[in-house]
């Protein structure tokens, strides 16, 4: 929380499809929206704020300053980067490589659809996504798990892939990009650390 503000992911009750994002005051009430939800097609782009909203629903994370966030989709391989500039938050870039399978009316999605990004952390220098890319038909546990964490610069630019031994659930970086930790499932949940190269 910054000057009373904080960042939410929502949507609006009526379902507008024309912010994706809020920002709240410490009241939860909306200041201001922006940010538009990604589509495929304008079949999509007409379907409703409330199922969109639902659809692409991810994890957020900021730098330490609080000058920038990312969106990292749970549903699809959709992350979204965004800056503070004086006039409000500008998208730096929109990664969009696959989108949701999913029908129209309903946010229910596709078993065979891979799962996108689980968790997502951030540094002032990087951020780093664990990625799934595993269906809920094959093995709805190991859907939610991942053993490739994706690091970007705040430019969008994809850096490295780490992959882990493991499968991860949660991840959280050190501020000086040093460490990652994760909960990892070996079987049972157990807290692990991995010295970033």
């Amino acid at each position: 929380m910054k000057n009373g503000l904080y960042r939410k992911l929502s949507v609006k009750p009526e379902g507008n499809v024309s912010d994706r994002f809020f920002l709240l005051d410490e009241k939860g009430n909306s200041i201001v929206g922006f940010g538009d939800y990604p589509y495929r097609d304008e079949k999509e782009k007409r379907v409703s704020g409330i199922i969109r909203g639902e659809i692409y629903q991810g994890r957020l994370a900021s730098n330490n300053r609080g000058t920038r966030f990312v969106q990292a989709v749970l549903k699809s391989k959709i992350m979204v980067f965004y800056e503070k500039e004086k006039e409000g938050w500008k998208c730096i870039k929109e990664n969009l490589e696959s989108f949701p399978a999913y029908n129209y009316n309903s946010p229910a999605m596709d078993a065979e659809t891979p799962l996108g990004y689980l968790d997502v952390c951030a540094t002032d220098s990087h951020v780093y996504a664990l990625y799934s890319g595993k269906n809920y038909r094959d093995d709805r546990d190991a859907a939610f798990l991942g053993q490739t964490v994706e690091v970007y610069r705040w430019d969008g630019t994809l850096v490295k892939r780490l992959a882990s031994d493991v499968p991860l659930r949660n991840i959280e970086v050190t501020k000086d990009d040093n460490c990652l930790y994760a909960v990892a499932y070996a079987p049972e949940p157990v807290l692990v650390r991995f010295p970033l190269p």
